[in-house]
């Protein structure tokens, strides 16, 4: 049984320069009138892509997310992407240590490994762990973070059980301005930064560079991370865009945790991680087009000497590299078969490959494997009257691993505004997902086991959500749980991974805000989540 609660005040001021900031607001009218309706609505319900592969308002969709604009992270001067998603309601951020240390993230109770991560719409789960590691990303450049609760299979495949965290990086636009930082901090840290964006006739760019350094609370607890992200996109007509997006994470520094008694003096890893991604976007009519062909790849290296310390059975340099890499073809077409019904329909193609070689005291060990994937996914959205709102899916996946899988969707809201003060929206999805095994899983040296079959999970969820004083204030609560199935572990019957067990997890997610005006809110989540094994 889990527990957590989050609670997050952005831009707190002085408690006396809060009162008179409330006293002049006057009503919630005239606070409107002064702001203007159209910004007034769009801070309050943010645009999310996400949740139907669509551009739409947050407060319309029927699934549970949660939009981290850029004013967010700049308000809580965060630095690293693990920092702000610990507010979101039901996703838990677990670090293994100090900065840049493995960090994960569960959501509403599923493994890492069955929350897809998305950097600009390109997956970043590692092929051989199936995880992501947080530790080492960076807020640079990041024009918002939209988290999607609840399966996502339908229109994203595996690893999309608890749902999906997508980053998305900012566009450049208007006259060339540069922002220059420098920060100092105790342990001998250090963060540079420099961020330029702007747009010359048909093309706008936006470029950040970044390094951090510290020398850690421990021995042989440094860390440094340097990382560049840029999107340059070109308007080639009317109707087609082109863009091209990059982020580079070169990162590294000691390991003191190796030891179960002491700190290890010399531990060391590096780790690495470039993505390039090209997007084309081609509106024609009611037809719209959307290609991304997408590279990922990265490399982990740890190198563990012996030290003078170390004997017995288990002493002896250690040392290992791998390399992974994910290429994907995603073809999306959206059709507008009427101004209220969508249909959006795709195809996928994606190779993922894991490389794995280690020397030790145990002998070497080296592995070279790569999965293929193919899926076809077709979603209808229907919406009527900004009021009710209907999505049913479906997508078929075959893995060169296992063969077909095949999961459903369906999520319905309707929104309602009897006072006309504040609207209600009550909402409702259930879906089917699974998580394919991953390369370690399928062919690590005495532990894969080629005939696994993929985790698989049952889902639903009904919510209520509300707002009130003209959508200044905002309570919510939804149920859901999820019933998983062929999860895969270590089985001490064959020593290998297996399909061992079945787990079921449940709870109920609290969301409470407050806004003041355009700089200042309150928020308020809690989530109680209850898991067990079946």
């Amino acid at each position: 049984m889990n527990r957590h609660q989050h609670i997050n005040l952005k831009g707190m001021v002085a408690l006396g320069a809060v009162l008179t900031a409330w006293m002049g607001l006057g009503s919630p009218a005239a606070w409107a009138q002064d702001v203007g309706e159209e910004e007034v609505k769009y801070e309050l319900s943010p645009i999310i892509v996400t949740a139907n592969r669509l551009l739409e308002p947050l407060d319309r969709i029927s699934s549970s997310a949660t939009v981290i604009t850029s004013q967010d992270i700049e308000v809580q001067q965060a630095r690293t992407v693990d920092e702000v998603l610990r507010n979101v309601p039901g996703l838990d951020i677990v670090r293994s240590g100090s900065p840049g240390q493995v960090t994960s993230a569960f959501l509403r109770g599923a493994s890492s490994n069955s929350t897809l991560v998305m950097i600009d719409g390109v997956q970043v789960n590692s092929p051989t762990t199936g995880g992501f590691n947080f530790g080492n990303l960076t807020t640079d450049n990041i024009e918002k973070i939209e988290v999607v609760r609840g399966p996502q299979s339908t229109l994203y495949g595996s690893d999309a059980i608890g749902g999906v965290i997508n980053i998305i990086t900012k566009k450049g636009g208007g006259k060339p301005r540069l922002v220059v930082r420098s920060e100092a901090g105790r342990y001998s840290t250090f963060r540079e930064s420099a961020h330029i964006a702007g747009s010359h006739g048909k093309v706008n760019y936006a470029v950040s560079l970044s390094r951090a350094d510290t020398e850690g609370a421990f021995e042989n607890d440094d860390y440094e991370n340097s990382t560049l992200v840029g999107r340059v996109t070109s308007s080639v007509s009317d109707n087609l865009e082109l863009s091209l997006v990059a982020r580079v994470v070169d990162s590294g520094g000691g390991v003191p945790g190796q030891q179960f008694i002491r700190f290890d003096p010399n531990a060391r890893i590096d780790d690495r991680l470039t993505i390039i991604a090209l997007q084309v976007e081609n509106v024609r009519g009611r037809w719209h087009h959307r290609l991304l062909i997408s590279n990922a790849e990265g490399e982990l290296e740890f190198d563990d000497p012996v030290d003078p310390e170390e004997n017995g059975p288990f002493a002896g340099d250690f040392s290992s590299n791998i390399k992974t890499s994910i290429a994907t073809v995603d073809w999306q077409l959206d059709f507008y078969l009427l101004p209220f019904n969508v249909i959006t329909t795709g195809v996928e193609w994606q190779r993922l490959v894991g490389e794995y070689v280690s020397t030790g005291p145990f002998g070497d060990t080296d592995f070279d494997e790569d999965i293929i994937s193919r899926a076809f996914y077709i979603q209808n959205h229907f919406r009527r009257n900004n009021r009710f709102s209907l999505t049913a899916g479906v997508r078929v996946d075959d893995h060169s691993s296992f063969g077909p899988s095949t999961n459903l969707r369906l999520t319905s809201a309707y929104i309602f505004d009897p006072t006309g003060r504040g609207a209600t929206k009550l909402k409702g999805s259930w879906g089917t997902g699974f998580r394919a095994p991953s390369i370690n899983e399928l062919f690590f040296p005495a532990y894969g086991n080629p005939d696994l079959k993929p985790e698989e999970s049952k889902s639903f969820e009904v919510g209520l959500e509300q707002k009130l004083w003209d959508g200044r204030i905002g309570v919510g609560v939804t149920y859901f749980r999820t019933d998983f199935k062929n999860l895969i572990g270590f089985d001490p019957e064959t020593f290998l991974a297996g399909n061992i067990s079945e787990s079921q997890s449940k709870g109920i997610e609290w969301i409470g805000s407050f806004r003041l005006d355009r700089k200042l809110s309150v928020s308020v989540t809690d989530t109680f989540l209850d898991t067990e094994d079946m």
